[in-house]
């Protein structure tokens, strides 16, 4: 039994999800650590970084929401799931991983470090490809996805 079960995990792309927690937690933790951007940025990117933190973190709240019963903590969607283009869906194709870049990122500026910025980056490096091989799965799974995908921002509204 549990072999099957973590069959199950890791066919599901639970490499992914177990690899995205200590890439959060990094990024959180360098923001605080290191020396800091220019000062005459300090005051600027601390307003921008709350209105990140506060955008990014509706946005990835709304994604949960908005997946409903389809939520699953591992990128390869369920078998008997739908697909989901309304409400945040309709902004961005992957909300909540959007949604947490633009909130560690906010988190770096408003701690003002380079080292927060730098593990943000690879956050979202990480993110953007977690979220390709989940648009594999989605396409295979989902004949429409293809449509939606051209239609529809990646990660971030109105840029990318």
């Amino acid at each position: 039994m549990a072999d099957d079960v973590r069959d199950t995990v890791w066919s599901r792309g639970g490499a992914w999800v177990v690899w995205q927690f200590p890439l959060v937690g990094l990024a959180l933790v360098a923001a605080r650590l290191g020396p800091r951007l220019p000062a005459v940025t300090v005051g600027p990117l601390r307003w921008l970084g709350t209105a990140l933190i506060g955008g990014g973190g509706l946005l990835l709240l709304a994604g949960l929401a908005g997946l409903g019963r389809n939520l699953t903590p591992f990128p390869k969607p369920r078998p008997d799931g739908q697909l989901v283009q309304s409400g945040p869906y309709g902004l961005v194709r992957h909300p909540v991983y959007g949604g947490a870049i633009m909130a560690v990122v906010g988190w770096a500026l408003l701690h003002g470090r380079w080292a927060g910025l730098v593990a943000s980056a690879a956050l979202a490096i990480f993110l953007d490809q977690k979220a390709n091989r989940e648009e594999r799965w989605l396409v295979s799974q989902f004949p429409e996805y293809s449509g939606y995908r051209r239609r529809v921002n990646k990660l971030i509204p109105w840029l990318y």
